[in-house]
């Protein structure tokens, strides 16, 4: 009838496919349950593997060998055998060492590094230094270069433990333990919400929050 009125504009609002900021406000970050390696590490199962890896790489036996002719002869007298078969420094064991690095390798992605101190040019003790004294970083060759406060180190001053991909097993599997930390956190009690994203179950509704009671 005239004279004709559009009709207001129906507001609509719908939470089915959230964005990233409101998914960071329910812990979740890039759509995905990921945790960092602060948050990982407590959770008992992880620590406990790491600790279980870590500690067997140590106790496995240490022997240096040199090739003669189509022999090969044992190197009892190795420096280094004997700083990680025996003490690394004065307040480091070689089991701790060893250990230390293969943890690093489990939970960093560059790896376990310590630096090599020499003294009149042989290896005198093994130095784990805290995290960003002792850095890598690769050429696009994928030659390591090694830094200790802005100072090139060369790599036979090193001891690099690194492993077998780019990231360390605990960034691949970080969204699988941020589900596992959800799920401790549930089991606790607190009535919380489950925000587990469909894509981690298979779901078709890739945004969907169900609650689990």
């Amino acid at each position: 009838m005239w004279p004709f009125k559009p009709k207001p504009p129906v507001e609509t609002k719908s939470l089915s496919n959230p964005d990233a900021d409101l998914l960071a406000v329910f812990g979740i970050t890039d759509g995905t349950a990921a945790v960092p390696a602060s948050v990982a590490l407590g959770v008992p199962a992880v620590a406990a593997a790491v600790r279980a890896i870590s500690e067997a790489a140590a106790t496995l036996p240490l022997t240096v060998k040199r090739k003669v002719g189509d022999a090969e002869a044992d190197v009892p007298e190795f420096p280094a055998l004997k700083l990680l078969a025996g003490q690394a420094n004065p307040w480091t064991s070689g089991f701790e060492m060893i250990r230390d690095l293969m943890a690093s390798t489990l939970t960093r992605n560059e790896g376990g590094l310590a630096f090599i101190n020499r003294v009149d040019g042989r290896p005198a003790e093994l130095i784990r230094y805290d995290v960003g004294v002792l850095t890598v970083s690769y050429e696009p060759s994928g030659e390591p270069i090694y830094r200790m406060s802005d100072r090139i180190v060369p790599p036979s001053d090193v001891v690099h433990v690194r492993g077998a991909f780019s990231k360390c097993p605990l960034d691949m599997c970080a969204e699988a333990i941020g589900v596992a930390v959800l799920l401790e956190k549930h089991a606790a009690g607190d009535g919380m919400s489950l925000p587990i994203i469909g894509k981690l179950l298979g779901h078709a509704d890739a945004g969907t929050t169900q609650r689990y009671a």
